[in-house]
Formats: structure tokens, C-alpha cells, sequence
């Protein structure tokens, strides 16, 4: 996407880059006309004219870019003063290019560019991946599930945080030892990736614990959820032959106006514990043996709606 003051440089820009392979998605003239363009736009990348005219100039307009989307900014400037290389150098640009630009600028500039920044996502993806499942790990869970609550709060749709909790894990490890023991990790992770949907996010808490965000999801809904995930647990008890059953508690809380994501994860951590206790209350809950009940039980109401516990 080429963010260029003047119409002509902004053709020389746009021109070039075809010459160089690249599709052009965007070429505009202003700050304003830049974001009311990068959603639909979707760029890889942003050239951005440092010294646009208007109530934002380019580092202004980069500023915002970056704080809404994950795009790479290079600069293109003219001339430049301290404060103004300052302004751009604090905005952490991916490169910078000199008006006028020749092609091997361009190209070398952008190339730069991508290649560092999807270098910046591995390691980013890296670092909130959970290695054992493949999963979102907390810290991935916490950046993606604000993102995913403040668009909820935005949309006006219903947002319900799972917590889930590996029953028996302990006694695995104990008895069979940690490699089994990773290996009922990995299968409850599977079966909450598989059921639940694409648009949901799922994340290894750490230890036994697991969470996810079911986007538009109300607590009606959840029963859904719970009927979908007792069928897969079943079915992965019924066909994968472990010396052990995998088996889950569950917590479910609707996300309202105000909530933020630490108070859903603790409310919805205390129905979980909650749930382990009235099993453990009625016989229901893992015994000594790896004899475990196959299922999932969900910390809801028979009319839909949470049971919040007194005491954990």
C-alpha cells in the first residue's frame, strides 16, 4: 500500500513496484484516506510519506497503523530534520526510503522489510505457542483474548471464556509417568481444538489447565458446546485405546459489558473447581485407579446459566 502526499511520486512509486512483482492493493494521497483504506486494503506492507499534508502527517498516521494492525511501515522522505528522524526512529519503521527513489531502492528497501518481518512473527509465534500441543500458550491467550473481548464489546456479540481442567492428571503422572502424562495433555488438547470452532481461540493455560474464547457464543449456546465435546471425548475413549480415559471439568462464564479477561479466567476458574468438587461429592470424580469416567461436565445451570460456588 504506497501513502503518498504527491500524485505523481505516488504513480513513480506504485508503477515500480509492479515492475518489481509487487501488488499495489492501495494508493493514497492522505493520513485519513490511509486508515479508512488498510482494513479492506489488507497491505503486506506500508510505504509511507513522512511529510503528508493535514491534521496527521505520516509518522502520526504510521503511529496509528501499527497500534490497529500488524503491518510493516517504510518511510519515504524527502528531507528531514532531527526532530522529525526522531519522530519517525520512535515508531520503530521496518526501513526508510529517499525521495527521489530508484528501483534497486525500492526493491532492496521492501525486501528488507518482509523478510524482517515475518522473521518478527516467527519468533513472535514462537514465543505464544505452547510446544507440547501446538496451542496458544498463556501469554499468546492474553494479547489474542483482548483483542478478541474488546471486538466482541464492539460488535455487540456474546463471548463466553471456557476453562478446563485435565482430570486425573496427577495420578498419570504418577503411575504411568510424564510421557503418558504428556500424552493425555496432548489428547485434551486435540479434542478441544477439533470441536471447537476455527474462530475460537484455544490456549494452554500451563500444567492441566486449558482455556478458550467461543466467539458469539451465549450461555444457551454453551450447551451446545458441552453436548459437542462430550461426543468427542467419548468417541476419543471409545476408538484411541490409552491406559487411561480423558476426562475434563469445565467452567463457562458470558462475558458482560464490563468484564475484563482477568475476571472472566478467575470466575470462570472457580465453576470449574466448583464442578470438581460436586463430582468428587457424588463418587463421580477420578479415583486412585486410571479408571476415569470418559465425558465432560459443564459448570452450567439446567436452564443455561452459570452456578457460581461460594467457596472454591
Amino acid at each position: 500500500m504506497v501513502v503518498e502526499g504527491e500524485a505523481t511520486t505516488a504513480l513513480a512509486i506504485a508503477s515500480t513496484l509492479r515492475e518489481l512483482g509487487y501488488l499495489v492493493s492501495a494508493s493514497v494521497g492522505s493520513a485519513q484516506e490511509a486508515l479508512a483504506a488498510i482494513e479492506e486494503a489488507l497491505p503486506a506492507l506500508v510505504l509511507m510519506d513522512v511529510h503528508l499534508r493535514g491534521e496527521l502527517d505520516g509518522i502520526e498516521a504510521a503511529k496509528l497503523i501499527r497500534a490497529r494492525f500488524d503491518v510493516p511501515i517504510v518511510y519515504t522522505i524527502s528531507y528531514s530534520d532531527d526532530e522529525t528522524l526522531t519522530r519517525a526512529t520512535e515508531t520503530s519503521p521496518h526501513g526508510y526510503v529517499v525521495k527521489p527513489s530508484t528501483t534497486d531502492a525500492l526493491r532492496v528497501a521492501v525486501a528488507v522489510a518482509l523478510s524482517r518481518h515475518a522473521a518478527e512473527l516467527r519468533l513472535r509465534e514462537a514465543a505464544e505457542t505452547d510446544e507440547l500441543t501446538g496451542l496458544c500458550n498463556r501469554r499468546g491467550f492474553n494479547l489474542l483474548g483482548e483483542q478478541q473481548l474488546r471486538t466482541a464489546r464492539r460488535n455487540g456479540l456474546a463471548l463466553t471464556l471456557l476453562f478446563a481442567d485435565v482430570d486425573g492428571m496427577k495420578q498419570v503422572n504418577d503411575q504411568l509417568g510424564h510421557e503418558w502424562g504428556d500424552a493425555l495433555l496432548i489428547d485434551a488438547a486435540s479434542v478441544l481444538k477439533t470441536t471447537l470452532r476455527d474462530s475460537d481461540i484455544v490456549a494452554r493455560l500451563g500444567g492441566d489447565e486449558f482455556v478458550a474464547l467461543l466467539v458469539d457464543t451465549d450461555a444457551a449456546a454453551s450447551a451446545l458446546v458441552r453436548a459437542r465435546l462430550e461426543a468427542s471425548l467419548t468417541a476419543l475413549n471409545n476408538v484411541v485405546r490409552r491406559p487411561y480415559q480423558v476426562s475434563l471439568s469445565f467452567g463457562a462464564v458470558v462475558a458482560g459489558r464490563t468484564s475484563t479477561l482477568k475476571e472472566l479466567l478467575s470466575d470462570a476458574d472457580q465453576l470449574m473447581y466448583g464442578e470438581k468438587r460436586r463430582r468428587r461429592e457424588s463418587s463421580l470424580a477420578p479415583r486412585a485407579s486410571l479408571s476415569m469416567p470418559s465425558g465432560a461436565r459443564f459448570s452450567l445451570g439446567s436452564d443455561g446459566v452459570e452456578e457460581k460456588p461460594t467457596d472454591r
